[in-house]
């Protein structure tokens, strides 16, 4: 009997993988395969501080925020990249050439 060279149906496997936020800080003592994976196993450079979004010590003020910014979330596909924050139940992103705010989405009730 013949074999189909392609997969059918009933070979594909289906998994559902859940990740959860580094919420243990960054673990540079451990290896990567005996890790906690609550621990971030890699930082990007931004961090909010004080009611701004600030790029680690040494670099310039990322973008300036009335309100105290409550989350950061990176997008990131292909050669697109894009960092956003939420704040007054407001989504912005941040423009890096004009060092601003730009309000893409309003009217949430959390900024989480």
């Amino acid at each position: 009997m013949r074999k189909p060279l392609r997969p059918t149906n009933k070979d594909l496997r289906r998994a559902t993988a859940s990740f959860s936020a580094p919420v243990l800080g960054w673990n540079t003592r451990d290896n990567l395969t005996g890790m906690d994976p609550r621990f971030a196993r890699e930082l990007e450079n931004m961090v909010v501080d004080g009611g701004c979004i600030r790029v680690r010590k040494g670099f310039a003020l990322a973008a300036a925020c009335s309100d105290l910014p409550e989350m950061l979330a990176a997008y990131d596909y292909g050669t697109v990249k894009k960092l956003f924050t939420a704040a007054a139940n407001k989504i912005w992103e941040v423009d890096f050439t004009s060092h601003t705010l730009i309000k893409r989405a309003e009217g949430f009730l959390s900024n989480r």
